[in-house]
C-alpha cells in the first residue's frame, strides 16, 4: 500500500507538471497571437495590470477547466467500473477538492510568465507594425 501511495504521488506530480507546460505553452502562444489586442486595449487605456490581469484570469480559468473536466471523467469511469464490479461507488471529495486547489494554484503559477510577457510590450510598435 506505501509503494502505490508513493507511486501515486509520483504520477499525480508529473501529471500538474505536464499541465502547467502546456498551460505556459498556450498562454505564450496566446500572447504573440493577440499582440494587436493588447495594443488596441494599451492605446484605449488599458493599465499593464489591467492586461496582466486578463492573462492570469485566463490561464487560472484554463486549468480550473481541465480540473473540472478531469474530475468529471475520473468520476464516470469510478461509477462505470464500480457498476460492472458490482461494487460501492466511492468518489473521494475531499481529492476532488485538493486537487481543484492544486490545479488553480498551477493555473496562476503558469500565467505568471505569459501575462508579465504580454506587458511588455510598448503599444505604439505594436500598433505601428501592423
Amino acid at each position: 500500500m506505501e509503494i502505490f501511495s508513493k507511486l501515486s504521488i509520483i504520477v499525480a506530480v508529473i501529471a500538474f507538471s505536464v499541465g502547467a507546460l502546456g498551460i505556459l505553452a498556450v498562454m505564450t502562444l496566446s500572447v504573440y497571437e493577440r499582440l494587436i489586442e493588447i495594443g488596441i486595449r494599451r492605446a484605449f487605456g488599458a493599465t499593464r495590470f489591467d492586461i496582466f490581469k486578463q492573462f492570469l484570469v485566463e490561464s487560472t480559468v484554463l486549468s480550473l477547466t481541465g480540473a473540472i473536466s478531469g474530475i468529471v471523467i475520473a468520476i464516470l469511469i469510478v461509477v462505470l467500473i464500480s457498476k460492472m464490479a458490482g461494487w460501492v461507488v466511492y468518489v473521494p471529495v475531499k481529492g476532488a477538492m485538493i486537487s481543484s486547489v492544486l490545479s488553480v494554484l498551477i493555473g496562476l503559477i503558469s500565467g505568471i510568465y505569459p501575462a508579465l510577457r504580454a506587458t511588455s510590450f510598448d503599444p505604439k510598435e505594436i500598433l505601428k507594425d501592423s
